[in-house]
């Protein structure tokens, strides 16, 4: 982890990162989720800090054991392709923080069953996945 004057990251983990298995926890203070971070890892579930603002570019791409992601409040941005390739994630909660969904966010995410969104983004989400369900976070 980099921390600088303003920013706490989770930079790139190349070793580390791409062999975490089952539930990880990114702690308080991390603000950003580096490009690539856990690409291809063995992930099954992610706890996400109350303090994080954007996911990095395919920092979560291709970890096959993901099922549910709730992404909190305060977060604002993903990275093109952050959560492509993830077949298992059945469903995602997107908060009203999120300006967008776009950049192939759940491309080849076949198995996503429901995502949680806001009004604002109830459209993109219709054609950017796959989902059977789409809820409108009240």
């Amino acid at each position: 982890m980099l921390k600088t004057s303003t920013t706490t990251r989770v930079e790139t983990i190349v070793e580390d990162g791409r062999d975490e298995c089952g539930h990880i926890v990114i702690p308080e203070g991390v603000t950003i989720i580096g490009d690539h971070a856990f690409m291809h890892s063995k992930i099954g579930s992610i706890e996400f800090p109350k303090t994080l603002r954007r996911i990095g570019y395919c920092s979560f791409s291709d970890c096959m054991n993901l099922r549910k992601l709730e992404i909190p409040y305060g977060v604002r941005e993903f990275g093109y392709g952050a959560f492509s390739g993830c077949e298992n994630l059945e469903y995602i909660s997107i908060p009203v923080t999120v300006a967008s969904i776009k950049g192939d966010l759940f491309s080849h995410c076949s198995g996503l069953k429901k995502i949680v969104v806001p009004l604002h983004l109830a459209n993109q989400a219709a054609e950017e996945t796959h989902a059977t369900i789409i809820e409108i976070l009240r």
